[in-house]
C-alpha cells in the first residue's frame, strides 16, 4: 500500500490454450491501482487498464482472433 495505505498496485494475467483453437494461448493482462479508504475495506474503486488477445471465446466464433486494449473502473461493494 502507498499514499498513506489508500492504494495498491496490482498487476493480472491469464493465460489460456484451447484444443479447438489449435492450442493457441489466449492471455488477458490487467494493471490497475486499487483505492480504499483503509487496506482492509471491501469497498474499494479501481482504476485499470487491460489487454487481450488471442481467439474470441463465444461460440461459433472461437476460431477468430482478436486483440484489445480496455481502461476500466470497477466498484466493489459488498
Amino acid at each position: 500500500w502507498w499514499g498513506h495505505q489508500h492504494a495498491q498496485t496490482y498487476l493480472a494475467s491469464d493465460f489460456q490454450s484451447w484444443e479447438r483453437s489449435g492450442w493457441n494461448p489466449t492471455v488477458n493482462t490487467q494493471l490497475g491501482v486499487r483505492i480504499a479508504h483503509h487496506p482492509d475495506d471491501k469497498q474499494t474503486l479501481s482504476i485499470f487498464t487491460e489487454y487481450g488477445a488471442g481467439h474470441m471465446a463465444f461460440g461459433q466464433f472461437f476460431q477468430r482472433f482478436e486483440s484489445h486494449w480496455e481502461l476500466g473502473v470497477r466498484f466493489d461493494i459488498p
